[in-house]
C-alpha cells in the first residue's frame, strides 16, 4: 500500500479519489472469501442486530406496560423500521461515500 501511495500524490493535498478506490478494491480482492462476505453483507449484519433491539425492547415495554393484544401489530414495526433504517443509514453513510 505503501508504495501505491508514493507515486501518484496530488499537489499536495493527498490522494486523489480514483486512486484511494483503486487501492481499497485491490486490498478488498486480496481478503479472503469469508472476509469479502462480511464486508458485503455488512449492512444487513448491522441491520438484523438493529430490528432484534427492536424486538426485545418490544417485549420489554409490553411487559411494563402490561399490553396483552395485537402482539403482532406492535412487534413487527420495532422489528422492520430499525432494519430497514439501519441498512438505508449504513449504505448512504458508508458505501455511497466510498463510491
Amino acid at each position: 500500500m505503501s508504495e501505491n501511495t508514493q507515486k501518484e500524490r496530488v499537489s499536495g493535498h493527498g490522494l486523489s479519489r480514483p486512486v484511494v478506490t483503486e487501492m481499497l478494491a485491490k486490498n478488498f480482492d486480496k481478503l479472503p472469501d469469508n472476509d469479502q462476505k462480511f464486508f458485503m453483507y455488512g449492512p444487513m449484519y448491522l441491520g438484523g442486530n438493529g430490528g432484534l433491539a427492536g424486538l426485545i425492547s418490544n417485549s420489554l415495554y409490553r411487559r411494563v406496560l402490561n399490553v396483552t393484544q395485537a402482539h403482532f401489530a406492535s412487534s413487527l414495526p420495532m422489528a422492520v423500521l430499525p432494519f430497514l433504517t439501519t441498512v438505508a443509514l449504513y449504505n448512504a453513510a458508508v458505501i455511497w461515500i466510498i463510491h
